[in-house]
């Protein structure tokens, strides 16, 4: 079972010390930088969050932030053992970060199945009928697929899709 925990980059520090999330999956280890600090005499080290102390006011926020990413990772880690997708290191720190950045605006993502209904509308054009009844007979496997499977984005047409799309 995947764990998360947080874990200082120098617990004898004086100072500010960055705060890192170890999170174990898998017999791996992912060691990512929450971007926190924090002075090691506030940190406790058993419930790995912020000690409840009038010196360090801000540790609602602070536990708080620390609860988002760690449910953040757990999400991103659920997500691609659904979608199928074997988690790396580099895939979930990419993951992470998306899932950390929604409240940023986002350029809207055009879905594939929408791409294909767009190209087959501007094929109508300059395409021969014969063309465009193959473009939808191919559009309309494509939609039953998705909603009998899984979303077809951009990302996940590969030689394994191709192979189950045609076997479909």
């Amino acid at each position: 079972m995947a764990k998360a925990k947080f874990i200082l980059k120098e617990p004898s520090s004086k100072n500010n010390t960055l705060v890192y999330l170890i999170y174990n999956y898998q017999y791996s280890r992912f060691k990512y930088s929450t971007g926190e600090s924090i002075n090691p005499k506030f940190w406790n080290p058993t419930s790995q969050r912020a000690k409840e102390t009038k010196q360090f006011k801000e540790y609602p926020e602070f536990n708080t932030r620390l609860d988002k990413i760690e449910s953040a990772i757990k999400n991103v880690f659920r997500r691609l053992l659904n979608d199928g997708i074997q988690p790396t290191n580099i895939l979930l720190k990419k993951e992470i970060e998306n899932e950390l950045s929604d409240h940023l605006l986002k350029p809207k993502k055009k879905s594939f199945l929408t791409f294909v209904e767009n190209y087959i509308e501007e094929s109508k054009l300059n395409k021969r009928e014969g063309t465009i009844k193959v473009y939808n007979t191919t559009f309309k496997y494509l939609k039953e697929y998705s909603s009998k499977y899984k979303t077809i984005d951009f990302e996940n047409i590969t030689l394994e899709f191709y192979c189950k799309f045609r076997l479909y």
